[in-house]
């Protein structure tokens, strides 16, 4: 199960799905949850499609979600990945970009404002193909402005996910990109200490959007995450990009 982030749906996923589907994987991109109004209540209507066992990923938001998870129902989540995510609760900081991203979607509009947000969430937005950045901006501007307003008011209010992540017996990997501002690597580095022998993947020549900026990099450490064991406590950087 690949859990989509903050004002996305399977169209974020693209990249991961067809790679993971490649190598004989059965790929779950949960939905209907994108209007819920807090983390809790996502990640309940996410346990609704849970499969009895599943390997569950989480980008940005969707880590969040995922960290819920792990304090529900850590019985159907054989191995865990959270990516550019934090398991920390909202800071500061954070709520009061958040406050200035919901005003400038108000102001600009959502086509604008979520270009601009996808963009400045890329190390490199450049090197991002201009079909699959614009398939992204028409994704944004589907979920629509509500659904925005109401993650964002949701990840603005999230519970703490450190206690069910430092509890949770199973594999974890962590992928961040290195130039990631979002959640900078810091996060990553928490929670990498705070799950027990779980692998931090680095992510060179990326930021928050390392799964569309750096697809091989980081399909390689899904590739990694599905077919190790027990990862053991280590850190590794991903080759740059050529």
């Amino acid at each position: 199960m690949l859990i989509p982030g903050l004002q996305c749906d399977r169209r974020v996923w693209q990249l991961q799905t067809a790679f993971l589907e490649a190598r004989g994987h059965d790929v779950i991109i949960p939905d209907g949850h994108f209007e819920a109004d807090t983390i809790n209540a996502m990640a309940e209507i996410v346990a609704g499609q849970l499969p009895q066992r599943v390997h569950v990923a989480g980008w940005s938001m969707g880590g969040y979600i995922l960290c819920r998870l792990l304090a529900t129902h850590p019985d159907r989540i054989a191995r865990a990945a959270l990516i550019a995510t934090s398991a920390q609760p909202e800071n500061a900081r954070r709520t009061v970009e958040r406050r200035a991203a919901m005003m400038s979607a108000r102001r600009l509009g959502m086509d604008v404002a979520y270009r601009a947000s996808l963009e400045a969430c890329c190390y490199r937005p450049e090197n991002v193909p201009a079909a699959l950045m614009n398939d992204l901006v028409h994704m944004g501007v589907d979920l629509g402005i509500d659904t925005f307003f109401s993650q964002q008011n949701a990840i603005i209010a999230r519970p703490d996910g450190r206690p069910a992540l430092a509890a949770f017996e199973g594999p974890v990997t962590i992928i961040c990109g290195e130039q990631d501002t979002v959640t900078p690597p810091e996060f990553s580095r928490e929670m990498h200490e705070i799950a027990k022998g779980s692998r931090l993947q680095m992510i060179p020549e990326a930021g928050h959007n390392a799964p569309v900026e750096r697809p091989d990099a980081v399909n390689a450490a899904l590739r990694d995450w599905l077919d190790s064991g027990p990862a053991g406590s280590d850190v590794t950087r991903a080759a740059t990009a050529s």
